[in-house]
């Protein structure tokens, strides 16, 4: 199952502060608890029916002033490996993401990503940093977001 989130850090920041000081620190917890949220709570449409009580066996993040859904990578539907399907689409997804990255000549500022070591797949070498789970991940994200966020601020003080 491929689902996509996208948070605006400097919306939510100056929505959470006051009209001069938005309040970054406020903005990056809630990403925190938000994006653990995320991996952890699926639909819960005909979840006794289907048994949707699974986590994902990969996470991806970004921290980008523009944001990319890369759905299309899975627009052609994947054949199972004898493995399964995620060895394929973690591939798909990482050949997809470079070619957009050649494409649009948009580079996140970071990205990184996690991998369930029971999902047996290859380490992709186009969505960034390898973590060690999704609290790994989540942590690394939102450092890279505040250390953006910093940058941008030095950047604009100059």
């Amino acid at each position: 199952m491929y689902r996509y989130a996208t948070v605006n850090i400097d919306r939510l920041a100056a929505n959470l502060g006051t009209e001069d000081t938005p309040d970054l620190d406020g903005a990056l917890q809630l990403v925190d608890v938000f994006a653990r949220a995320f991996c952890r709570e699926l639909p819960t449409g005909k979840q006794n029916v289907t048994a949707a009580h699974t986590w994902p066996d990969f996470v991806y993040t970004t921290v980008t002033d523009r944001p990319l859904s890369l759905v299309t990578a899975f627009e052609k539907a994947l054949r199972p490996s004898s493995n399964g399907y995620l060895e394929r689409a973690v591939a798909q997804l990482d050949r997809y993401n470079k070619g957009m990255v050649a494409f649009t000549g948009e580079h996140p500022h970071w990205h990184g990503h996690a991998i369930s070591p029971a999902a047996g797949a290859d380490e992709p070498a186009n969505l960034g940093e390898l973590h060690t789970g999704i609290s790994d991940l989540v942590r690394a994200t939102t450092d890279a977001a505040a250390d953006t966020a910093a940058a941008r601020d030095t950047a604009g003080a100059a």
